[in-house]
Formats: structure tokens, sequence, C-alpha cells
């Protein structure tokens, strides 16, 4: 992984003077949209960014170097979307992010981040360094939400459950990227996944506050209701016999 000092230089070519490195990673963004990673060049990625080659490896190097700095921003920019509007559910921010996932489904920058972490599934550090990006954010926001008091008290695995969440989301991207050919089915999916997953680690009081935005939709929606979460989870499961032996 690059310094991150270099990673925040920005190229100071006569030809693009004006690009700083995040623009310059959405500009060569769509190499990776367009092509395989083994296909892509450092020459094509300076070419679709509008810089000299010579310039884009002085701040990125290598061609894995630009990839995992596409990876890491893919991450930051959605946090940064859902920075701007606090919630006093820490929870609330999981949910929030994978509202702003589906809204920029179009976002060059993420649909890039997508092809890559799934083609590292063949064998390249991409996948791993893609995850690994979400997984320490999720993180994150379980370990706030844990210190808040919004998770169960036996939730004490939160990096694994980390995992479990971002593996599940990655499950999605790939077969909603295998059907449809994009990821234009994560809005209708999103909201299973944290139906099967948070109420295993959430009590019934932060359930009840979790809230999600449909496509399209100007408003919010409780996720209990639009997800069809029992109207009580304090009954106890009913028991189970063994049939008598004879």
């Amino acid at each position: 992984m690059m310094p991150k000092e270099v990673w925040r230089k920005t190229v100071s070519s006569q030809s693009a003077p004006h690009l700083s490195r995040r623009e310059i990673l959405e500009a060569g963004a769509r190499v990776f949209v367009d092509v395989d990673y083994d296909e892509a060049t450092m020459t094509d990625i300076s070419r679709s960014a509008g810089v000299s080659e010579e310039k884009l490896r002085e701040v990125f190097e290598t061609k894995e170097g630009f990839a995992e700095a596409l990876l890491e921003q893919s991450v930051v920019d959605i946090s940064m979307v859902v920075a701007r509007d606090p919630e006093p559910v820490i929870l609330q921010e999981l949910l929030n992010a994978g509202n702003a996932l589906v809204t920029r489904s179009d976002d060059v920058l993420q649909q890039a981040s997508a092809r890559l972490t799934l083609e590292g599934a063949n064998g390249h550090s991409n996948s791993w360094n893609g995850l690994r990006y979400w997984v320490q954010y999720v993180e994150g926001i379980l370990l706030r939400s844990l210190k808040n008091g919004e998770l169960m008290g036996r939730c004490t695995e939160v990096r694994t459950v980390a995992e479990s969440i971002v593996s599940s989301f990655a499950g999605l991207r790939l077969i909603s990227l295998a059907s449809a050919g994009d990821v234009s089915l994560l809005g209708s999916r999103m909201p299973t996944l944290f139906k099967t997953i948070l109420p295993s680690i959430t009590p019934p009081g932060t359930l009840e506050r979790l809230r999600w935005r449909p496509a399209g939709a100007s408003g919010t929606t409780a996720l209990a209701g639009l997800t069809g979460y029992p109207a009580s989870r304090t009954a106890q499961p009913a028991s189970w016999h063994h049939p008598q032996r004879r």
C-alpha cells in the first residue's frame, strides 16, 4: 500500500494542472470498467485520465497501485456521503452506506471498484484489498454501535460479523452483475440482506429505529415494516420434540 502523502499529491503537469488525485482516479477508472485488469495498462489509464504516463507514475507508480487507490477511494466516497448526515442510531450508518451504494450504481469509480474486486477472485490481490477496505469501514460502524449499546452483548466477534456482512454484499453484487449485467438489483436485495443479518446481532429496540430509503422514494421507510420483521421478537420459539422411541 502506498504512503498517504504520495496519494495526496496532485498532478502538476502542464497538460492537466487542474486535475487532483481524486479526479485522475475517476477519469482512469473507466479503463477498468471497459477492460479486464490484466489487459489494462498504465498507458491506457494515463490516456483516459488525460495526463502523461510519467506524471501518473509519480503519483501511483504501478497499475496495481492505481487499482488499490481506486478501491480505497470507492469506500472513502461512500463514507463521506454517510458522514454528511450524522445519525442518533449509529447502526443506521450501515443502511445509509447501502443506500449510497445503490444510488451511485452508475458512478464509474464504484463500477470499476466492483469489477476489480470480483475479478480478484481469479487470483489477483484486488479481491482482498477491495473487501478489506469495506471490512474495516463496516467494523468501525459496528464497534461504535456496540459501544453505544445498539448491539446485543453477545456480539463480541465484531470483525467476523463485519466480514459476514461484506461477503454477503459482495455476493449480491456478483449475482446482480451476472444476471443483470450491472448492479441494478442491489436496491431490491439489500433490505433482505439486512433483514437476515441484523436481527442476530441487534436488539428489537434498535431494529425498530432503523430505516431504509427505497429506490426512487422521496422519504425513508421503517426497515422493520419494509422487510417484514415479526411484530414481536420476544416470543420464544416453539419447542421441538424428538419422536418417541419404541
